[in-house]
């Protein structure tokens, strides 16, 4: 009985446990590597791989089971990461509007309302001087947790007071 090049790599991804590229499939499977790339294609295709990134000109891969993504979320859908972003530009810059934050990160100020509104409505991030800071350290998995959006309009007439 012949077993196909499918089921040879199949075989390998399913036992090698580590992230791999189209080389080191052919390496080990002993599959010329144009073919080893046309299976790897077809089975990322199928959702049993993910290409994560790249190593020259070949895809590393991972066995999609395994794959974790690095970016969390809290329980509240915000970025851990975003959410970090915000909070070292307002530790480091002087920010005085969710349009000049928008414009440091590089982003929409949509979602940069969104995500300032949450960090002032927890108590994190106010406004001192008309610049907004960062007040206290807090968990970032808090945030979300209390949302009042009209909490960048009370600290703006709070502030002119």
């Amino acid at each position: 009985m012949q077993t196909t090049n499918y089921k040879i790599i199949r075989n390998f991804v399913e036992f090698y446990g580590k992230p791999f590229t189209g080389d080191v499939v052919a390496g080990e499977t002993g599959i010329p590597i144009q073919k080893t790339i046309r299976v790897l294609n077809t089975m990322s295709y199928k959702g049993l791989i993910k290409s994560i990134s790249m190593q020259g000109k070949f895809a590393i891969y991972i066995k999609n089971s395994d794959y974790v993504d690095k970016n969390p979320m809290n329980s509240f859908n915000f970025e851990i990461k975003f959410l970090k972003a915000i909070i070292r530009k307002l530790k480091t810059e002087e920010v005085k509007s969710a349009r000049h934050l928008a414009d440091l990160l590089k982003c929409g100020r949509r979602r940069v309302t969104r995500y300032l509104v949450a960090l002032c409505s927890i108590g994190m991030v106010g406004l001192v001087d008309k610049k907004y800071k960062v007040i206290k350290d807090m968990d970032l998995l808090l945030v979300g947790s209390r949302y009042d959006s009209q909490i960048l309009k009370k600290l703006k007439a709070k502030n002119k007071q």
